[in-house]
């Protein structure tokens, strides 16, 4: 898994667990949900609604992958949607975005403040 891509994901304010799944995806062509867990660390309902919010996004796709010796329902393998460089160049245009908003509020704050100093003289 991709440290540093982790981290600065979460240095961007991405939630630990969403960063991770990220990073997990980044180094694979894809993985199933059992892959992400393992890499991650993350509890099944975790990774299931991570991916789920993901793919909401745009950020992931799914398919129903080959059993891997399971006689069960087949699995879904995930992979980064346009592949990492896609996926983390949206998560910066967000993150931009996201600093643009608290930008123009500290700058409103800052005229309140002032209001509130003028106020006082």
């Amino acid at each position: 898994m991709d440290k540093e891509l982790e981290e600065s994901l979460k240095e961007c304010g991405m939630k630990s667990a969403k960063a991770r799944c990220i990073a997990a995806l980044a180094d694979h062509d894809e993985l199933v949900g059992k892959e992400i867990q393992a890499a991650t660390g993350l509890p099944q309902p975790t990774v299931s609604l991570i991916l789920r919010g993901m793919a909401e996004q745009g950020w992931v796709e799914s398919r129903k992958a080959k059993n891997r010796g399971s006689t069960g329902a087949r699995a879904k393998a995930w992979k980064l949607k346009g592949g990492p460089a896609r996926v983390i160049h949206e998560a910066s245009l967000q993150f931009l975005a996201d600093l643009n908003k608290h930008e123009v509020a500290v700058e409103r704050l800052l005229r309140i403040k002032r209001r509130y100093e003028e106020l006082v003289q």
